[in-house]
């Protein structure tokens, strides 16, 4: 049998392959999709190879412009076969119902390429098996090794995505929590069948928002000048309908019903300042009118002096708020000098993120970034003129799309540390399975909870913890908490070592920013974890945060909060490495470059990679993501000139 009879026996996919080539006709939006499958030379015929190679040129541009990438890169030669061509495209489209099934196709034709590879290599085994003066054992090894190859080879040159590999979710500890938030958030998280850190980090912030602005924890021994506060910023990231906003909801549900509480008390002080306000009114009213009559009568008389309850009018009470769900800056402002602690509440931040700088240019986001930190502020604005705030607390909750994520917290955002100020984070892996939970809630761990968040916030702090004064006996500053001598002697330890971390990292490290606030961090929480452990009935120094405590919060960091920003930076953040790695990639993509050479990026004079060093790192990984080969040089020619150094791009990147 003659070589070509053997290849006219090879196994081909005529008909998917024309189906897959019909779908990208009728939908140019699936030509992504169907490339990222299979490659041109993964078909049977050379006509069908150009096609799918045009394909790739044109993207999704239209009929026309596929013909004429087939004219140009030689398939189509003349007036013969342009006719040809478009009559074969033509049956194609008529016999192509739809465009779905592209994995379909594209599997199948995969198959029968590698069938055909199988198959000729076989056939020079067979042939080589013929030849006597070959020996058995080189035959049979050379055979099993291209057997492999054709297994691996694939595999192994196809270029990956430039995307981070995203590392598991780590388990929430939820261990290391006071027993009745520990017992509250499991009841939840298995009613509503989704993972415990969507309840229980939105937990945490309601918690921060109950303990309040008015109460700190100073962790060193003798210095009184750095103190935290409870304030705590937490991010859900996941999917649509994984629970993400049940699990918000029932996590900050104690700060809503306290809320309610508030209210219905603040309802009857303002029914009581209503009429005293009324009656005052109608006093000073009739007080004016008295001046105004012996005015009439005698414009130079002396008036009455005016009654001391009379020179200004009763307080109005303020409002007092725990939770909101969106607001200006200016109202923020107003409810947040008022409140014992603010919290935000919102099932989407991506909205709230976009519209901080709606009004002003950004300068709403700074005054959120101040937030974070305290201390006193003040808003300038024409429609209402100054407002001051004592002390600025919000805490953050809420849930993020991740689709979202990666364009908010993407490296062309503001560097300014606000996604780092997001230190609890919940990005759990998509629950796989799931059973019918129908069943009451339990009871106790409602009581229990109930009972420790109402206990936080009606808690006088000042009457409860030391506050400083002055040797004339007058107090100032804040009610304190402060380490036991052995939870000291730890945390010092701890600080030390995280310190040399931070002075080590590397300036573009994606982790430094939230190892940077990683101390401010683990210090609130403590405060926290010890006023809820107080709160719920654990016999515990009040004034002293015990070892314990500190040990439960360093588990919960090494367990959970470290793991998941590592798995944040990777679904989310990028590098300055990363970003100049991108652009490397999109210019090859662009200019369709078969090779590319130090001195080629160095003209672009691209932000971030300026030195060698910052290039070849970037470099580097294209190189591990099989875009290019590791480094090349080609020989001057036998006429002289130049000889050039460099990388080889991937021929299957520009496919």
């Amino acid at each position: 049998m003659s070589a070509d009879s053997k290849m006219r026996h090879l196994p081909t996919a005529e008909q998917h392959e024309q189906a897959l080539i019909g779908a990208m006709l009728k939908d140019p939006e699936c030509r992504e999709q169907a490339l990222s499958f299979v490659t041109p030379e993964h078909f049977s015929s050379g006509r069908n190879q150009a096609i799918v190679r045009a394909f790739g040129v044109i993207g999704q541009g239209e009929y026309l412009e596929l013909l004429a990438e087939l004219e140009r890169a030689g398939f189509i030669k003349g007036n013969g076969d342009f006719e040809k061509t478009n009559e074969y495209l033509a049956g194609i489209i008529q016999d192509t119902a739809t465009s779905t099934g592209v994995k379909h196709y594209a599997e199948k034709i995969g198959e029968a390429a590698f069938r055909r590879e199988m198959l000729k290599t076989s056939e020079e085994l067979a042939s080589g098996a013929r030849n006597l003066r070959l020996d058995v054992g080189d035959i049979a090894r050379q055979g099993i090794e291209a057997l492999k190859s054709i297994s691996e080879q694939e595999r192994d040159s196809k270029p990956t995505d430039l995307a981070r590999q995203v590392p598991p979710a780590p388990e929430f500890p939820l261990h290391v929590f006071p027993a009745a938030v520990r017992d509250y958030v499991t009841d939840i998280a298995h009613r509503l069948q989704c993972s415990a850190d969507m309840v229980g980090i939105p937990g945490i912030i309601e918690l921060a928002g109950l303990v309040g602005k008015e109460v700190v924890i100073r962790p060193k021994a003798y210095d009184t000048e750095w103190e935290e506060r409870a304030c705590l910023w937490a991010l859900i990231a996941s999917e649509k309908s994984t629970m993400k906003s049940a699990g918000l909801q029932a996590g900050t549900k104690n700060l809503r019903r306290i809320q309610k509480m508030f209210a219905e008390e603040d309802k009857d002080v303002r029914k009581k300042w209503a009429t005293k306000n009324a009656e005052f009114l109608v006093r000073k009213k009739f007080f004016n009118k008295k001046c105004a009559s012996t005015l009439r009568k005698d414009p130079g008389a002396q008036l009455p002096k005016m009654p001391e309850e009379l020179a200004d009018p009763p307080e109005e009470p303020e409002s007092r708020r725990l939770i909101i769900n969106d607001t200006t800056v200016e109202k923020l402002a107003d409810l947040m000098e008022a409140s014992r602690g603010l919290t935000l509440v919102r099932d989407e931040l991506s909205g709230f993120m976009v519209n901080m700088g709606r009004y002003n240019n950004g300068s709403d986001r700074q005054f959120y970034l101040e937030c974070y930190s305290g201390g006193s502020h003040h808003i300038d604005r024409i429609s209402r003129g100054e407002q001051y705030i004592g002390d600025l607390y919000l805490n953050i909750a809420g849930g993020i799309q991740p689709k979202v994520a990666r364009t908010i917290f993407s490296g062309e955002a503001v560097d300014d540390g606000f996604f780092e100020r997001f230190g609890l984070i919940a990005y759990p892996e998509k629950k796989q399975g799931w059973e019918l939970v129908d069943r009451k809630p339990d009871k106790d761990a409602r009581e229990n909870m109930v009972s420790l968040c109402n206990m936080l916030a009606f808690s006088e702090w000042s009457e409860l913890l030391p506050i400083d004064s002055t040797p004339a006996g007058e107090e100032y500053g804040k009610p304190h908490v402060k380490f036991s001598d052995h939870a000291q002697a730890i945390f010092d330890g701890w600080l030390k070592g995280h310190m040399e971390e931070v002075n080590s990292m590397a300036e573009d490290d994606p982790m430094s920013g939230f190892i940077g606030k990683q101390r401010g961090l683990l210090v609130r929480l403590c405060l926290i974890f010890h006023l809820a452990s107080w709160a719920g009935g654990d016999e515990v120094d009040i004034k002293h945060v015990s070892d314990k405590t500190l040990n439960d919060v360093l588990i919960l960091f090494s367990d959970y909060i470290r793991p998941m920003w590592e798995r944040i930076v990777a679904a989310f953040g990028q590098t300055r490495t990363d970003e100049g790695a991108r652009k490397i990639a999109d210019w090859i993509l662009a200019g369709k470059t078969n090779r590319v050479s130090l001195r080629d990026i160095q003209r672009k004079q691209w932000t971030g990679m300026q030195t060698n060093k910052e290039i070849l790192s970037a470099v580097g990984i294209l190189i591990s993501h099989k875009w290019l080969s590791e480094e090349a040089t080609m020989p001057s020619g036998p006429k002289g000139g130049r000889g050039w150094k460099g990388w080889i791009v991937n021929p299957l990147v520009l496919e």
